[in-house]
């Protein structure tokens, strides 16, 4: 059986009984740019050659949409307040429902299986695509810029508590080149960006289900989807809200 990525335990799948095969249409196309980031955990103990520390691409679009894509082939796919995790080897789309109450596509750069008691609530809001806000919002101190392989960087920090978060990114652009959290100076989680782009066109095609693609209700058959749906107490939204109707993918 293949072996899930742990990021998936940041998406929850619930059964949906008498939900529509697809979910809700893919976005319209006049929407806001896209949104891609691909990135890397190199956290300390994160074995570069093991799935923990392959490469992970996300898209998002607006806050409604995302996708998220494994180096293994599998893909996350979020249509608020619809989410199917796409086995790729099975051809199968396992299909999950948001309880709500706020249907909004999120990625947390921590994840909540990993904080401990005295972990401050802040970095929980910490999201990939979203760090430039995250930083403008705590008000984060600029340390000297400096120029790193020909680009001139800017290093960024912001202390919360026990707890602090340094990001290292384009000077010019904003993009993220490196982030690190540290607890009581030790680093405990670092991310690697590869890409960090905020002015793609969007393509609904990446927001849709193959046709072929077989739609099962519940969680994957795997030991992290099982964990993720028995953690999961509220019930599925009945009368959950879907996006605007919109034309076929692209």
């Amino acid at each position: 059986m293949k072996q899930r990525p742990a990021i998936f335990l940041i998406f929850v799948f619930l059964s949906a009984c008498g939900m529509p095969d697809t979910g809700p249409p893919p976005p319209k196309l006049d929407m806001p740019r896209m949104t891609m980031v691909r990135l890397r955990d190199v956290s300390p103990g994160v074995e570069y050659r093991a799935w923990e520390g392959q490469p992970v691409t996300i898209y998002r679009l607006g806050n409604q949409y995302g996708r998220v894509e494994f180096a293994n082939g599998d893909v996350v796919l979020v249509r608020e307040p619809h989410s199917f995790f796409i086995d790729t080897s099975a051809n199968k789309a396992y299909h999950g429902l948001d309880p709500g109450p706020t249907f909004v596509f999120r990625t947390p750069v921590v994840r909540h299986d990993l904080v401990r008691s005295d972990f401050p609530p802040e970095l929980l809001g910490l999201e990939f695509g979203k760090e430039p806000e995250f930083l403008t919002r705590y008000g984060a101190t600029e340390s000297q810029d400096s120029v790193q392989d020909g680009i001139e960087v800017r290093e960024q920090s912001v202390a919360f508590g026990d707890y602090s978060l340094f990001v290292s990114s384009h000077r010019d652009t904003a993009a993220p080149l490196r982030l690190g959290i540290f607890h009581k100076g030790r680093l405990e989680i670092a991310i690697k960006y590869d890409e960090w782009r905020r002015d793609l066109l969007p393509r609904g095609v990446l927001f849709s289900i193959p046709e072929d693609m077989e739609i099962v209700e519940g969680p994957p058959p795997s030991a992290s989807g099982e964990e993720a749906a028995e953690e999961a107490s509220p019930a599925p939204a009945e009368d959950a809200p879907a996006p605007e109707e919109a034309p076929a993918a692209d």
